[in-house]
């Protein structure tokens, strides 16, 4: 090509170049503004995060400017933090279904899961939280709500309480209202493998979701309420969190864990 022909390439690059910069918008300082939302904030699960040693010790050293910005969920301990797959080689994580009428003396006790909400309803008070647990769960079930599980411990019916005692104030977010679901109680601790309904759980392995939602649950007009379905037509917004763990049992082909859980299994005490 000639130098002619090689620079009216060029100019018609530059042209081109410059008309498609000036169609950019950036996205910046873009605030959209609608009445229409009437739900803008999230309810969510939190946990604390874990850090390094470096960062504890920094956290913790009321002579560093850190130390007013290391702000955590509860529970204030990462390790109090019930781990999202509960191994069962971990000899505290090694859970069996016991016959009907016995529960696992290994049963968790009582832990919480902190729920935070940003969001008021239209008589600016808080949102109710509803917290439902489903067992097994297939994506696949036309009926999710055939699926929740452990309503000794949870009804999907209560609003999750209030924390009790607790100030927290993420940084860089409005005050948020915490709540704090108990699994587990005063006369139980959670029996994963025996608290799911009046039948041990089989054994293997299983998955346990928690739901929270920030509206009441689905309730179709031909039917009854639908739980563990939250109802995103009215708005609203859910956070799950899931626990996988295995079940032994007292029957087990493996004649080991057949007796650990001869010896793990206990009569339930009857609550006053």
């Amino acid at each position: 090509m000639s130098r002619r022909g090689l620079r009216r390439a060029f100019l018609g690059a530059l042209a081109l170049g410059l008309a498609v910069a000036a169609c950019v918008i950036p996205d910046r300082d873009i605030l959209i503004v609608t009445g229409a939302v009437t739900n803008r904030y999230a309810v969510r699960v939190v946990e604390p995060t874990r850090l390094t040693a470096e960062a504890e010790d920094a956290c913790d050293d009321p002579d560093t400017e850190v130390a007013e910005k290391c702000p955590q969920p509860p529970p204030e301990q990462t390790l109090d933090v019930l781990p999202h797959f509960l191994d069962p080689r971990n000899p505290i994580y090694a859970f069996c279904a016991c016959p009907t009428g016995q529960e696992d003396s290994l049963a968790r006790p009582n832990f919480g899961i902190y729920v935070e909400d940003r969001d008021e309803d239209s008589d600016r008070d808080i949102d109710d939280i509803y917290a439902a647990l489903l067992l097994d769960p297939d994506p696949q079930n036309p009926a999710p709500q055939t699926a929740v599980r452990y309503r000794l411990y949870v009804n999907p019916q209560d609003t999750v309480p209030l924390a009790a005692s607790i100030d927290y104030d993420p940084i860089g977010n409005r005050v948020s209202t915490l709540r704090e679901l108990r699994l587990g109680n005063e006369f139980r601790d959670f029996d994963f493998c025996n608290g799911a309904s009046d039948e041990p759980l089989d054994e293997g392995y299983h998955s346990v979701v928690v739901m929270v939602t920030d509206r009441p649950w689905f309730t179709p007009e031909d039917g009854p309420v639908q739980e563990g379905v939250p109802d995103l037509a009215s708005g609203a917004t859910f956070d799950t969190l899931t626990y996988v763990f295995a079940c032994g049992s007292t029957t087990s082909s493996d004649a080991a864990v057949a007796a650990r859980c001869v010896e793990q299994c206990k009569p339930i005490e009857e609550t006053p």
